[in-house]
């Protein structure tokens, strides 16, 4: 488990805290949303806040954290995708375990996703 989130989404606010105290009581950490629209925002902040700790991971412990993170988010828009090669070629942690099992499959998983590939993941 150790600090996983999960998304709790309901129209009725008291299931989303009574569910998400109990969560966050298992050791859970916890995004709330109270409808579909708002529970999608969360999934993309999500994801983003994932590319910003990517980017600005500075240890060989962390970056294979966040990898192992990234590596659960099913889907990716071309941009984002775009944007994880460039954080791989900025971030010299990335570019130096590119070779490791978990950190090379998550990017050939990105790259056999891609239709057309940019600069950035040509380099990679």
């Amino acid at each position: 488990m150790d600090g996983e989130t999960i998304l709790v989404v309901d129209d009725n606010k008291e299931i989303v805290y009574s569910i998400s105290e109990l969560l966050k009581y298992e050791g859970y950490q916890v995004v709330k949303a109270y409808d579909g629209m708002e529970a999608l925002d969360a999934l993309e902040r999500e994801k983003i806040d994932l590319m910003i700790e990517l980017e600005n991971s500075s240890s060989f412990a962390g970056t294979h954290s966040v990898i192992s993170k990234l590596q659960k988010v099913d889907s990716w828009t071309n941009e984002q995708k775009d944007t994880l090669f460039e954080i791989a070629l900025r971030n010299s942690q990335i570019l130096y375990i590119l070779g490791d099992t978990d950190v090379s499959r998550f990017y050939q998983k990105l790259l056999k996703s891609t239709k057309s590939l940019s600069e950035a993941a040509q380099k990679i």
